[in-house]
């Protein structure tokens, strides 16, 4: 993957279930926001190298989506507003949207890849832009910042927490509310 900006297409994307649910959610005007969260690799492989079709934004508009944007990823502040247009358009009727949100897959693929199919440089250039990182920078250094961030890193510890400590469902609740 040459750089952030580039505009790779995921791979699983391509998949016929995408397709379906692109084609049926423009069929039917549903009130549906599909986020697409493209961290450039399909598996072992850089999405550029293995795809040569219209980006997804390009193809969900072909299928009839009512709107598709392809955001920066890694700013929280760019996905929420995209979010909120694709939200407030489908509440007020206007059919389904698309985010195709840009990002990067710090680590392998499964717990344990060595990720020696990507360059070094590309990993340290997507580093900086970290998500957190970048959101830190964007709440500074005051003490509402520094508070901002102890009250998300504790909430994140308490759900953490309450879901490790959660019962397993049932075998019986497996497969409620499984369509597919």
């Amino acid at each position: 993957m040459p750089s952030p900006s580039a505009s790779p297409a995921r791979a699983r994307s391509r998949a016929a279930r995408s397709t379906e649910a692109l084609t049926l959610a423009a069929l039917w005007q549903a009130p549906v926001v599909f986020v697409i969260e493209n961290n450039g690799y399909a598996e072992f492989t850089d999405s550029e190298t293995m795809w040569r079709g219209a980006p997804m934004v390009e193809r969900a508009l072909a299928y009839g989506l009512a709107a598709a944007e392809r955001v920066d990823g890694n700013d929280v502040r760019v996905v929420r507003a995209a979010t909120e247009r694709a939200v407030a358009r489908c509440r007020a009727g206007g059919g389904p949207c698309l985010i195709e949100a840009l990002t990067y897959r710090h680590h392998g693929h499964y717990e344990g890849d060595p990720a020696r199919y990507r360059d070094e440089a590309e990993l340290a250039e997507w580093r900086e832009r970290d998500p957190i990182g970048i959101a830190r920078r964007a709440l500074g250094d005051d003490a509402a910042a520094a508070l901002a961030m102890a009250e998300a890193e504790d909430e994140m510890d308490r759900a953490v927490a309450d879901g490790l400590a959660a019962p397993y469902p049932d075998v019986d609740v497996v497969l409620e509310d499984v369509y597919a």
